[in-house]
């Protein structure tokens, strides 16, 4: 059975996550009376002489009487006061089936002490197991731990509201579905976090189960985020909705070859964001669910930190219900400064989507993106707004169009098989690149034809090993070549483009230091830069100018002592 996620107007979730999941997370503001169970306790959080923080302790409860292991007991947790420290200490494992921890005003709390044993019934909101964090805007900034193992005995939510949640402890699915949450009600500026440190695994060995990551019902997730750092050997599915997720391990997923779906297919605008944090390979496959029709999505995947990392699964966008009629969520490719992405695999076009539905690829950030597929086949454009994308496999024919913008490079030593523009100081730039964006020599090959503008920025690596873009369609010449002269560098001619098509010829001004360079058109489909030595006469009144100046600062000083 998959869950049916939707949005309405309220900004709650329908029936389809609650007739799903057991709740692990009650909205925050609920009071301990709409939790009410067989059996409730709630921690009053004694802060007289000798407090141990024990379960044990019935000071720390409010009837005096300390829990009772049980798959109905029932906890509400008020901390209230800052930074306590509380110890499961009663039953190993400790059976119940709600907790609830409040935070108000901006209360912490850290579980410490055996493991837990979470119970419930299936789909109810009021029997399920609970995790609150925070009652309210005054708990914005505060995380609530757990470091207790804990295994699920049902399907179960885990969820952190207004306040932060981290999970320090392993968890079996024992052969459940489990829903990691993470919100924004206080708005934009205080998104809370949920962080996975522990192991996420089924002693069941079960196939079937689901984890799902999931943030705000619509809209942006605006810095709600999920970390996860855990080797993780579950074998079942996971879905990205609507949160920023950070895997922090090559197995944040599981140790299955299931695909991790982002977003839900037919579902509302939401934007999942899949990141590595660290040098991390992700090697399953990524599938971009499209949503309902007349809603517009953007799934964003890549790297967070200034590392190498990899995604060595294909990433299938554009994927479609019976209908065919949904919206394909667009693809946001990206880097952070120093950092690089290499996607190993393809980017493809779901099989069965219809072709007036668009998947666009756009790269951003900072950092380095790489395609090095052999056979990227997504139908819509490419837009190279941030950094550099570098095509080191085939970026397919029959596609849309690629553009350069304005500080943002395209390079690589692959196939372009689709028309490319480079704006006004945008910057082409065939090889490989260093993390600092240290362009290598290279041959890039352009299947479609080359438009260049009158700032466009060439950059070029001539030297015993050199640059040359090779174009199969028509060139349009402009813009400003700069040259890095490197090892073997001199006197001679150096081929810049081959091209098959027709040639428009704007003018490329030469940016070359100590020499002089020369743009020749006249070999056939050729662009060719003949480089000389200046001539005598120049070098006479380039030196002559640098001696003067040396003398008229020699007479300067001489003045003023």
């Amino acid at each position: 059975m998959k869950a049916d996620v939707k949005s309405t107007r309220c900004g709650q979730q329908q029936s389809g996550w609650r007739g799903f999941f057991l709740l692990v997370a009650l909205i925050i503001g609920t009071s301990g009376s709409a939790m009410a169970q067989t059996q409730t306790y709630t921690w009053s959080g004694y802060a007289g002489a000798g407090y141990n923080g024990n379960w044990s302790n019935t000071a720390n409860w409010t009837a005096t009487v300390s829990p009772v292991s049980s798959s109905t007991t029932s906890f509400y947790i008020n901390a209230s006061t800052n930074n306590r420290v509380m110890n499961q200490d009663v039953a190993t494992p400790f059976q119940l089936s709600t907790l609830v921890i409040s935070s108000s005003p901006a209360g912490q709390f850290t579980m410490n002490g055996g493991a837990l044993q979470i119970y419930g019934t299936a789909g109810s909101t009021t029997s399920s197991f609970a995790i609150s964090s925070g009652t309210g805007p005054s708990s914005v900034g505060s995380v609530q731990t757990i470091n207790n193992d804990i295994q699920m005995m049902a399907d179960a939510m885990m969820q952190a509201n207004y306040a932060s949640l981290t999970l320090g402890g392993n968890i079996d699915l024992n052969g459940k579905n489990i829903r990691f949450h993470a919100a924004n009600l206080s708005g934009a500026a205080n998104p809370t976090v949920v962080r996975l440190n522990g192991v996420i695994s089924d002693s069941a060995g079960s196939t079937a189960n689901n984890v799902y990551f999931t943030g705000p019902n619509s809209g942006s997730p605006n810095g709600a985020a999920i970390y996860v750092k855990g080797n993780n050997s579950y074998t079942g599915t996971t879905t990205i909705y609507n949160v920023a997720v950070y895997a922090g391990n090559n197995n944040a997923f599981g140790s299955g070859t299931s695909d991790i779906a982002m977003g839900v297919m037919g579902g509302g605008t939401t934007n999942p964001t899949l990141l590595t944090d660290g040098g991390v390979n992700i090697s399953r496959q990524i599938r971009v669910m499209s949503a309902a029709a007349g809603n517009t999505s953007n799934a964003t995947i890549g790297g967070s930190t200034a590392d190498n990392s990899t995604f060595s699964g294909n990433v299938i966008l554009n994927r479609q219900g019976s209908t065919n009629t949904m919206t394909a969520q667009s693809l946001i490719v990206t880097a952070t400064n120093s950092g690089r992405v290499d996607f190993t695999g393809n980017v493809q076009r779901e099989a069965a989507a219809l072709t007036t539905a668009s998947d666009t690829l756009t790269k951003t950030g900072a950092g380095i993106v790489a395609l090095n597929g052999a056979a990227n086949n997504y139908l819509g454009t490419t837009s190279v707004n941030e950094g550099a994308l570098l095509v080191n496999g085939t970026l397919a024919s029959g596609g849309g169009a690629v553009s350069v913008a304005a500080g943002a490079t395209l390079g690589g030593i692959g196939t372009i098989n689709r028309a490319v523009t480079v704006a006004d100081n945008g910057i082409l730039s065939a090889g490989e690149m260093s993390n600092s964006l240290i362009s290598q020599a290279g041959v890039l090959t352009l299947g479609g034809d080359l438009s260049l503008n009158n700032a466009s920025q060439l950059n070029f690596n001539l030297g015993t090993l050199k640059d040359l873009i090779s174009i199969s369609g028509n060139l349009t010449l402009d813009g400003v070549l700069n040259v890095s002269q490197d090892a073997g560098f001199g006197v001679g001619t150096y081929r810049l483009f081959d091209y098959a098509g027709s040639l428009l010829d704007n003018g490329l001004t030469v940016n070359l230091s100590g020499f002089t360079g020369t743009i020749d058109t006249s070999v056939a489909n050729q662009i060719n830069l003949i480089v000389t030595v200046p001539e005598p006469s120049t070098m006479v009144l380039v030196v002559g100018g640098s001696l003067l100046l040396v003398q008229l600062g020699v007479r300067r000083r001489r003045a003023l002592c």
